[in-house]
């Protein structure tokens, strides 16, 4: 989970109840009218567990990365080039964002 929404959570849980109710109530308002896809159960298991589990970077995905470096330029906020492809948004910096994307 990234940092932002953790904070987020934590600034929802100062909230009284009948806030926390009232702001619940809107995100699911927003996702119920965004688009949304049926997944058979198993889709939906085979997508948990990538969630939960991913998969190691195989050959196909370690080549496009390759590919995305050498043709992407970033840079990081003080406008050098930066060689990490994610150094652009800071909200993709905690501990477990380091562990998961640290081989890629």
């Amino acid at each position: 989970m990234t940092k932002l929404l953790k904070k987020a959570i934590a600034e929802a849980r100062r909230l009284p109840p009948e806030e926390q109710d009232a702001l619940g109530a809107m995100i699911l308002e927003k996702i119920e009218a965004g688009p949304t896809m049926r997944l058979s159960e198993r889709d939906a298991k085979a997508f948990l567990d990538a969630i939960l589990d991913p998969p190691k970077p195989n050959a196909r995905l370690r080549k496009a990365l390759l590919e995305h470096s050498r043709r992407v330029t970033t840079k990081n906020a003080s406008g050098a080039p930066a060689a990490d492809p994610f150094a652009t948004f800071g909200e993709w910096n905690s501990p477990e964002d380091e562990k998961t994307f640290r081989d890629l």
